[in-house]
């Protein structure tokens, strides 16, 4: 219910960014940031991952390592090649990651608190639980700067809670309490964020090139003007 809830931020952010870019947020903006707080939020509900499993062994998190590391830096690799709205989403990719894992890694931090102060500071996921969430905050203050909260945030929206589920089923054993009758929703909401994740991106980045054009044209005007 927590992550469910958390995706509405999407719908408050949207008019703050606005108003400080002095951009208006189009209709169609709002309605796919709708669509994709909706569809997150039917996944997380509906899906409802659970076990009694709170730690992995440490070869699993190693197999973690492996894939989602290479994965990560060539995001992170992409965003210094591209710029504007394809660096944002790549960089939010990672952030989204970083936190998803960090929610992970709680569970176990959590789990080895019971034992005490000395279990927690022998424990593994201790020190990479820090290490994610200081990632996780370094990458989402990145994606930020990188382009507009219109490409940024939906993607981590989207990263977050998706990769988490995927590390929660594959690392914690964790099992889907899908029905029969609730399969087709969640094939249709999975469909959903996904579509209304890149209609938001690509919205921005059009809106940004059309931007660029307008600034050129600005500037060439003023240039003809001063050389009379």
């Amino acid at each position: 219910l927590v992550t469910a809830l958390q995706v509405t931020v999407l719908l408050f952010a949207l008019p703050i960014n606005a108003r400080i870019t002095h951009h208006r947020v189009t209709p169609w903006e709002w309605i796919w940031a709708v669509a994709l707080a909706i569809s997150v939020a039917v996944i997380v509900m509906v899906g409802n991952p659970a076990s009694d499993q709170q730690r992995a062994p440490l070869a699993t998190w190693l197999i973690v390592a492996l894939v989602m590391g290479p994965a990560l830096v060539f995001c992170v690799l992409g965003a210094r090649i591209w710029s504007g709205a394809v660096a944002a989403v790549l960089l939010a990719v990672v952030a989204g990651s970083a936190l998803a894992l960090f929610a992970v890694l709680t569970k176990g931090v959590v789990e080895a608190a019971h034992g005490g102060l000395g279990a927690v500071l022998r424990a593994p996921e201790f020190y990479a639980w820090l290490g994610v969430a200081l990632a996780g905050m370094v990458f989402q203050q990145a994606s930020f700067r990188a382009g507009a909260l219109t490409a940024s945030l939906p993607t981590m929206t989207l990263a977050k809670p998706v990769v988490g589920w995927v590390l929660a089923i594959t690392v914690l054993s964790e099992d889907l309490r899908v029905g029969d009758e609730t399969v087709f929703v969640l094939v249709v909401a999975v469909a959903v964020m996904v579509v209304s994740t890149v209609a938001l991106a690509r919205g921005e980045a059009a809106g940004m090139e059309a931007l660029g054009r307008r600034r050129s044209k600005a500037t060439a005007r003023s240039l003809a003007r001063s050389e009379r």
